[in-house]
């Protein structure tokens, strides 16, 4: 997948685990990390930090978040069951990526710029569009 190789210390962040934590992320909640990540992406592709990096710096809180919180889960996927760091991480970053397109526009660097439209075709060739 497109962040397969996106190393993720999740521990370092919650060394407590996930704790009886029960109730999925919802939606909203997604929507909302989503778009501050974006923001901290468009912030962060400005300052020239490379887009590994900068995803890193947004997805590790993100995942960390959802493994502490929400055990892994997140509502209306994987029938409720808890996800791996990476199912997380890969699913926050189709998730991410369109909208930091969106948010950033035309001041994205190129290497944004490439992963942007990799996810947007990856996501529009599992619509069937």
């Amino acid at each position: 997948m497109l962040l397969a190789a996106l190393p993720l210390n999740t521990s370092i962040a919650f060394a407590q685990g996930a704790g009886g934590a029960t109730s999925p992320a919802t939606a909203i909640e997604i929507e909302r990390m989503v778009s501050i990540a974006s923001i901290n992406m468009c912030i962060l592709s400005k300052s020239k930090v490379p887009f590994l990096t900068a995803m890193q710096a947004n997805m590790v809180p993100m995942v960390s978040y959802i493994k502490e919180v929400n055990g892994s889960k997140i509502s209306g996927v994987k029938n409720g069951q808890a996800l791996t760091p990476e199912e997380v991480a890969n699913g926050l970053a189709m998730q991410l990526l369109p909208v930091v397109g969106v948010r950033c526009g035309k001041d994205l660097p190129q290497d944004y710029k490439k992963e942007v439209t990799k996810a947007e075709k990856l996501l529009k060739s599992q619509s069937g569009s």
